[in-house]
């Protein structure tokens, strides 16, 4: 797996609470402003939303497939449509790629790669399509395997430093990925660790998500 980040001064911070997710867009904001000027240790937020749909600059108006009345929130990542709430583990990094030399691509891959390690903590086997951003898996529980998402990736980069990063499905309710096209994919579903008969939590999951963090 490539390594990219050196946790000497990383901090991890972990929010039980459903956090809002304008103010948790503002704090990392804020947070990776003071990173590139080099006040603040780098950081990595566990978190869940209450529930939401955002969408980057690349979304369509029809990929909102259904009125809704979820909040609808505009962001300032890259990518689509998607949905955050309750059961999804929300995994926020603010890295200073700039200093290592990590380019957009890579850090994304990274990223993926840091799913897929802490996925096989739980023996389920994440891998990546071809041209496609996220984590997927297939669901051996249907009689004829299918193809889903587990685990989506936004990311923006400012002077340097990440806000954004990960959502991974741990049990949250997927009946709401049917009003939204996902991140614009339409040819897979989306499934979750509960869906795959995974029995565990989020603060479990974590765990591995820690102990498989990239290391430089």
């Amino acid at each position: 797996m490539t390594s990219a980040f050196a946790v000497k001064t990383m901090r991890w911070l972990y929010t039980k609470s459903s956090v809002d997710y304008i103010y948790a867009a503002e704090f990392m904001n804020n947070t990776a402003k003071a990173i590139a000027a080099g006040e603040r240790d780098e950081l990595v937020w566990f978190l869940e939303h209450p529930h939401i749909f955002t969408y980057g600059a690349l979304a369509k108006p029809y990929e909102m497939l259904k009125s809704t009345n979820v909040p609808i929130y505009k962001t300032n990542r890259g990518g689509k449509y998607t949905y955050h709430g309750p059961g999804q583990r929300i995994v926020y990094a603010m890295i200073n790629v700039a200093k290592r030399n990590v380019g957009v691509k890579e850090y994304v891959r990274i990223l993926e790669e840091w799913c897929i390690s802490a996925l096989a903590s739980v023996n389920v086997k994440g891998f990546l399509i071809p041209n496609k951003i996220g984590v997927w898996v297939k669901d051996s529980f249907t009689r004829q395997p299918s193809i889903n998402k587990i685990a989506a990736i936004g990311i923006r980069i400012v002077n340097g430093v990440t806000t954004h990063g990960i959502a991974i499905n741990i049990d949250p309710d997927l009946s709401f990925f049917d009003q939204i096209v996902p991140c614009g994919v339409s040819e897979y579903g989306v499934t979750s660790l509960r869906k795959l008969g995974v029995n565990t939590t989020l603060s479990i999951f974590d765990n591995f998500l820690i102990k498989n963090f990239p290391i430089l």
